[in-house]
């Protein structure tokens, strides 16, 4: 099977928003995704299915120059995606 098209993104809600407006199949991350699921906007079409986890990085300048915010942010950020 061809697949074809002229639509491109890299940006989750630009992906997901065409999806939202009849543009075609999607693959998103669940969070980006949640609340269209729930209501009935977009239908999991492979809900079975489970991609390749992708890493997440931070990446900064120094470590010994980091200020405390930036180590709160990246904390808060690792605590958040372990839970979800």
């Amino acid at each position: 099977m061809t697949i074809s098209g002229n639509f491109s993104t890299n940006e989750t809600t630009v992906h997901a928003k065409a999806a939202l407006h009849g543009a075609g199949i999607a693959l998103l991350p669940d969070f980006a995704v949640k609340q269209h699921l729930d209501t009935g906007q977009l239908v999991a079409l492979l809900p079975e299915y489970e991609t390749e986890a992708l890493g997440i990085y931070a990446v900064f300048l120094s470590r010994q120059h980091m200020s405390t915010a930036m180590r709160a942010l990246i904390d808060f950020l690792i605590d958040d995606f372990k839970n979800r």
